[in-house]
């Protein structure tokens, strides 16, 4: 069953932007006046037909560009958010983007680039780079690549659906480089200048350690994944995003022992998202609008700590 949208025409009495082509920039909450004169509206570059921009009104852009060279896209801000130095291309149609920065700092040095019926989703109290190179993340050929709440994602790292070129068998004439789904659950920390190749689930509360390549492979909650290529190096940890670079001797004494750490495992229960009937049902709906509404009633309305729990092969 399909419930109503919260992102429709419910908004259109907030329409900030509209052009000849259909494209518009609509307003999920009251700004002042002033916001408006304001507005970056050079921000969107829209050459392309009836993409829809649905941002909250108080948002930050600092050197960002959003850009439309194709039809019948969606990209949602749907909290008051910071994005810095990074871009959004929509290279092709009927694509969604969904950027939750809800309980993150801000999107900085980030470089999305969406094919036609793709799906990126950025859930909340995520944060990607900190520093100083971009992040990189490329959904091609009907695929989707879904990071999960409240994960840690380093510089340098890449994102990818598939190759940027079709490879195949000479002797069967079969294409060998099939596209495949990306998944990053909850609670994850993507190391710095890890590649992350097509066809990759990783568990919710899983490490990929610095300079890690990954791809092809489900790699369960709990884990420690490094290597080249990637592989489960240690089972049952956890992670706390605690930043302790500052930390002296008697912090270091108080981290040595985690309490209540059962409580950080990711197990399979009620609340587990089947990943791969859930990228099956989002490849079926075929436009935007219909990805969207499909994005709000799964992951919008499941927080359970265990949605996107793995367990070992």
């Amino acid at each position: 069953m399909i419930v109503e949208s919260a992102y429709t025409d419910t908004h259109k009495e907030n329409i900030l932007f509209k052009d000849a082509s259909g494209n518009r920039i609509i307003l999920l909450s009251e700004v002042p006046k002033k916001y408006i004169k304001e507005f970056p509206f050079d921000l969107f570059a829209f050459k392309g037909k009836n993409n829809t921009v649905f941002l909250h009104g108080k948002n930050s852009f600092k050197k960002a560009l959003m850009r439309f060279d194709g039809n019948d896209n969606i990209l949602v801000l749907p909290d008051i958010l910071s994005i810095e130095e990074s871009d959004v291309t929509f290279v092709g149609n009927d694509s969604l983007c969904y950027i939750n920065l809800s309980g993150s700092k801000r999107l900085r040095l980030a470089h999305i680039v969406l094919g036609s019926e793709c799906v990126f989703y950025y859930g909340k109290g995520t944060n990607v780079n900190l520093s100083d190179y971009p992040t990189h993340f490329y959904t091609y050929e009907s695929s989707n690549i879904i990071i999960g709440n409240k994960c840690l994602i380093g510089n340098d790292v890449i994102v990818r659906t598939c190759d940027n070129h079709l490879f195949y068998d000479l002797k069967s004439g079969t294409r060998i480089n099939l596209p495949g789904s990306v998944f990053i659950g909850d609670n994850c920390w993507i190391c710095q200048s890890v590649y992350i190749n097509k066809n990759t689930v990783i568990g919710s509360g899983t490490i990929v350690g610095a300079r890690s390549v990954i791809g092809g492979k489900v790699y369960p909650s709990n884990t420690l994944v490094a290597g080249q290529p990637g592989k489960v190096l240690r089972e049952d940890i956890a992670i706390l995003g605690k930043n302790n670079r500052c930390y002296v001797k008697e912090d270091i004494e108080k981290s040595k022992f985690l309490e209540n750490s059962a409580s950080f495992l990711h197990i399979i229960d009620k609340n587990t998202i089947d990943i791969k009937q859930f990228d099956s049902d989002l490849k079926e709906r075929r436009t935007a609008q219909k990805k969207l509404e499909y994005i709000e009633e799964t992951l919008l309305v499941n927080d359970s700590k265990n949605r996107f729990a793995v367990k070992k092969q």
